[in-house]
Protein backbone atom coordinates (compact mmCIF):
# COMPACT_ATOMS: atom_id res chain seq x y z
CA UNK A 1 0.00 0.00 0.00
CA UNK A 2 0.98 3.63 -0.65
CA UNK A 3 -0.51 7.00 0.99
CA UNK A 4 -0.83 10.10 -0.14
CA UNK A 5 -1.65 13.82 1.05
CA UNK A 6 -3.80 15.92 -1.31
CA UNK A 7 -3.85 19.51 0.36
CA UNK A 8 -4.62 22.51 -0.79
CA UNK A 9 -1.76 25.21 -0.69
CA UNK A 10 -3.81 27.88 1.18
CA UNK A 11 -6.61 28.14 3.59
CA UNK A 12 -9.94 27.52 1.93
CA UNK A 13 -12.30 27.15 5.29
CA UNK A 14 -14.45 30.52 5.58
CA UNK A 15 -13.79 31.20 1.89
CA UNK A 16 -16.30 30.37 -1.05
CA UNK A 17 -14.23 32.07 -3.86
CA UNK A 18 -13.26 31.06 -7.05
CA UNK A 19 -9.80 29.78 -6.20
CA UNK A 20 -11.44 27.82 -3.67
CA UNK A 21 -14.03 25.85 -5.85
CA UNK A 22 -11.54 24.91 -8.40
CA UNK A 23 -9.05 23.29 -5.42
CA UNK A 24 -12.38 21.19 -4.73
CA UNK A 25 -12.61 20.39 -7.53
CA UNK A 26 -8.99 19.41 -8.58
CA UNK A 27 -9.01 17.41 -5.35
CA UNK A 28 -12.02 15.60 -6.31
CA UNK A 29 -10.88 14.65 -9.33
CA UNK A 30 -7.41 13.20 -8.33
CA UNK A 31 -9.14 11.02 -5.95
CA UNK A 32 -11.51 10.03 -8.11
CA UNK A 33 -9.13 8.93 -10.87
CA UNK A 34 -7.27 7.11 -8.22
CA UNK A 35 -10.46 5.42 -6.43
CA UNK A 36 -11.65 4.07 -10.33
CA UNK A 37 -8.40 2.88 -11.60
CA UNK A 38 -8.75 -0.44 -13.49
CA UNK A 39 -12.81 0.37 -13.71
CA UNK A 40 -13.07 -0.44 -9.83
CA UNK A 41 -16.90 0.55 -9.34
CA UNK A 42 -17.11 -0.99 -5.77
CA UNK A 43 -17.11 2.25 -3.62
CA UNK A 44 -18.90 2.73 -0.39
CA UNK A 45 -19.39 5.88 1.86
CA UNK A 46 -18.67 5.18 5.57
CA UNK A 47 -21.17 6.74 7.85
CA UNK A 48 -22.39 6.18 11.28
CA UNK A 49 -25.81 4.89 9.95
CA UNK A 50 -23.97 2.20 7.41
CA UNK A 51 -22.52 2.23 4.44
CA UNK A 52 -23.84 3.58 1.35
CA UNK A 53 -22.99 2.87 -2.41
CA UNK A 54 -21.53 5.23 -4.91
CA UNK A 55 -21.82 3.29 -7.68
CA UNK A 56 -21.93 5.64 -10.19
CA UNK A 57 -19.38 8.20 -11.15
CA UNK A 58 -21.41 11.30 -10.62
CA UNK A 59 -22.33 9.77 -7.17
CA UNK A 60 -18.85 8.99 -6.29
CA UNK A 61 -17.86 12.63 -7.76
CA UNK A 62 -20.68 14.76 -5.62
CA UNK A 63 -19.56 12.47 -2.22
CA UNK A 64 -15.93 13.52 -2.74
CA UNK A 65 -16.83 16.98 -3.54
CA UNK A 66 -18.59 17.28 -0.11
CA UNK A 67 -15.94 15.39 1.38
CA UNK A 68 -13.41 17.67 0.67
CA UNK A 69 -15.09 21.08 1.08
CA UNK A 70 -14.27 22.45 4.21
CA UNK A 71 -17.46 24.60 4.34
CA UNK A 72 -19.62 22.26 4.56
CA UNK A 73 -20.15 19.49 6.94
CA UNK A 74 -21.24 16.54 5.05
CA UNK A 75 -19.44 13.60 2.90
CA UNK A 76 -16.89 11.03 5.07
CA UNK A 77 -14.65 8.30 3.98
CA UNK A 78 -14.58 5.91 0.90
CA UNK A 79 -13.82 2.57 0.38
CA UNK A 80 -13.39 0.01 -2.19
CA UNK A 81 -15.14 -3.25 -1.26
CA UNK A 82 -13.32 -5.11 -4.51
CA UNK A 83 -9.46 -4.01 -3.16
CA UNK A 84 -7.37 -1.63 -0.95
CA UNK A 85 -8.02 1.60 -2.21
CA UNK A 86 -9.57 4.27 0.36
CA UNK A 87 -9.47 8.39 0.79
CA UNK A 88 -10.58 9.91 3.96
CA UNK A 89 -10.78 14.08 4.74
CA UNK A 90 -9.16 16.27 6.81
CA UNK A 91 -11.25 19.82 8.30
CA UNK A 92 -9.47 21.84 6.01
CA UNK A 93 -9.92 20.57 2.46
CA UNK A 94 -7.25 17.56 2.46
CA UNK A 95 -7.79 14.15 0.58
CA UNK A 96 -5.77 11.68 2.26
CA UNK A 97 -5.67 8.48 -0.17
CA UNK A 98 -4.11 5.19 -0.16
CA UNK A 99 -4.28 3.06 -2.82
CA UNK A 100 -2.05 0.06 -3.95
CA UNK A 101 1.99 -0.23 -4.91
CA UNK A 102 1.26 -1.12 -8.01
CA UNK A 103 -1.45 1.79 -8.87
CA UNK A 104 -0.26 5.04 -10.78
CA UNK A 105 0.63 8.07 -7.89
CA UNK A 106 -1.55 10.58 -7.80
CA UNK A 107 -0.96 13.71 -10.04
CA UNK A 108 -1.70 16.93 -9.52
CA UNK A 109 -2.32 19.34 -12.53
CA UNK A 110 -1.80 22.66 -11.13
CA UNK A 111 -0.14 22.80 -7.84
CA UNK A 112 -1.14 26.23 -6.95
CA UNK A 113 -4.47 24.42 -6.12
CA UNK A 114 -3.34 20.76 -5.21
CA UNK A 115 -0.40 19.22 -3.95
CA UNK A 116 0.22 15.43 -3.64
CA UNK A 117 2.65 14.22 -1.42
CA UNK A 118 3.11 10.33 -0.41
CA UNK A 119 3.19 9.79 3.15
CA UNK A 120 4.65 6.31 4.06
CA UNK A 121 4.70 7.07 7.20
CA UNK A 122 0.69 6.92 7.48
CA UNK A 123 0.65 3.12 6.81
CA UNK A 124 3.44 2.47 9.57
CA UNK A 125 1.92 0.12 12.72
CA UNK A 126 -0.92 1.33 12.03
CA UNK A 127 -4.35 -0.04 10.50
CA UNK A 128 -5.39 3.32 10.21
CA UNK A 129 -6.57 2.38 6.29
CA UNK A 130 -7.01 -1.67 7.06
CA UNK A 131 -11.40 -1.91 7.99
CA UNK A 132 -14.35 -3.45 6.76
CA UNK A 133 -17.59 -2.48 5.52
CA UNK A 134 -20.62 -4.45 6.31
CA UNK A 135 -22.96 -4.92 3.95
CA UNK A 136 -26.29 -6.14 3.89
CA UNK A 137 -28.30 -7.92 1.63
Amino acid sequence: MKAYIIDPPFDMYGHDDDRTAAAIRLVADIVFKSLRADGDTFHYALTSSGPVRLETDDELRDWLLKSIDPNIPAGGDVRSASNCRCASFGYDGQAFLCIRHDDEPPVSADIDLAVVEERPGYLAETDYFDGWIGISA
